[in-house]
């Protein structure tokens, strides 16, 4: 039934698609996902709707109604052979910069035209916070309600039910596994509720980096994946993670190589090669942080290149050309070497 109900949607698709009020020929990129189907999570690998595994690459955008997203945008990224898109509704600290509403009148926007270039979407709900911040989760619920109803059907929309539960800090205090595992099976079956195959993301400990807690104390759902973080010269790599990827699933939601905590956007080349090998040798799926031009070093682009919404190789920066290479296949340029 899966397979009759995914290659109709697929040919309705691929016929027409509707972009504002008109509807124009999708393009021939949306084999992409004709290709793959409905994802699924199997053992600790993500896999196509015919067991084969297969391997998501992509990037992050940042706030959506923050940073200048157009369909150029989304062209750029697919063009540079990405098969994924992670699109964020942006909880700050005090809560969204917005209305709901125009959060996600652009969040719709730049999903529905990632689907119709083959993209797959993760559905992000960006919060670096407590689950239990006042208004979060009934925020949260309320999205992944509508997120569901509306790309429940296409197989083509994976859920991150949270970005980041925070560590101690001196702004944070740490949120449990326990209370973790509680928000996420709430959101979980609450999206199953509508979409009964959705492919889901849980957040981990400690702004998602704790991927060995859920080797011994899994969350009792099938078909997810865990979300690991890491800043590659901040979170040196440990030799434990090959041993924990092969127990658990995990997806790599927000990578890069820099550290947050300096500005002169130095690498730790060694910490950094280490990552990529460890996501290649064991297949692992990633959106590298942060397709954007953000001031901090891990954005792709310079500072001010998406004013006008679209994106060039020439505005690039280092981090920017080094994921473009990821993207390309998965192994590092040695005309970038260290």
């Amino acid at each position: 039934m899966r397979e009759i109900r995914r290659r109709f949607v697929a040919l309705v698709l691929c016929g027409l698609w509707a972009l504002g009020n008109h509807l124009v020929a999708a393009p021939v990129e949306f084999a992409e996902f004709v290709r793959h189907g409905r994802l699924h999570v199997e053992g600790n690998q993500i896999v196509a709707e015919n067991g084969t595994p297969v391997l998501l690459r992509g990037g992050g955008l940042m706030d959506i109604l923050e940073f200048n997203y157009t369909n150029a945008s989304i062209d750029y990224l697919k063009d540079s052979r990405a098969n994924l898109v992670r699109i964020p509704l942006h909880w700050g600290r005090g809560g969204l910069s917005a209305s709901y509403e125009a959060h996600m009148k652009k969040f719709y926007a730049l999903v529905d035209y990632s689907l119709s270039k083959g993209l797959y979407v993760i559905a992000d709900f960006h919060a670096v916070s407590n689950p239990a911040q006042a208004g979060l989760e009934s925020m949260a619920a309320r999205f992944f309600a509508d997120v569901a109803r509306r790309y429940g059907n296409t197989g083509q929309v994976i859920y991150e039910v949270f970005n980041e539960p925070t560590g101690k800090s001196s702004y944070s205090e740490k949120v449990s596994w326990a209370s973790i595992k509680d928000y996420s099976i709430k959101r979980i079956d609450e999206i199953r509720a509508i979409d009964p195959e959705a492919f889901v993301i849980v957040p981990t400990m400690t702004w998602s980096q704790e991927i060995n807690v859920p080797t011994t104390d899994p969350i009792p759902r099938s078909n997810i994946a865990y979300a690991f973080h890491f800043y590659a010269s901040l979170h040196i790599f440990n030799e434990k993670n090959y041993e924990i990827a092969s127990k658990v699933p995990i997806i790599v939601t927000e990578w890069a190589a820099q550290s947050p905590e300096k500005s002169d956007g130095s690498i730790n080349y060694e910490s950094f090669q280490r990552y990529v090998d460890w996501m290649n040798k064991n297949s692992i799926s990633w959106a590298a942080w942060s397709f954007s031009d953000e001031q901090q070093p891990y954005g792709w682009f310079n500072p001010g290149s998406m004013w006008d919404g679209f994106l060039e190789d020439k505005e690039l920066r280092k981090w920017g050309k080094i994921v473009r290479d990821l993207l390309d296949d998965g192994l590092l340029n040695q005309s970038f070497s260290w």
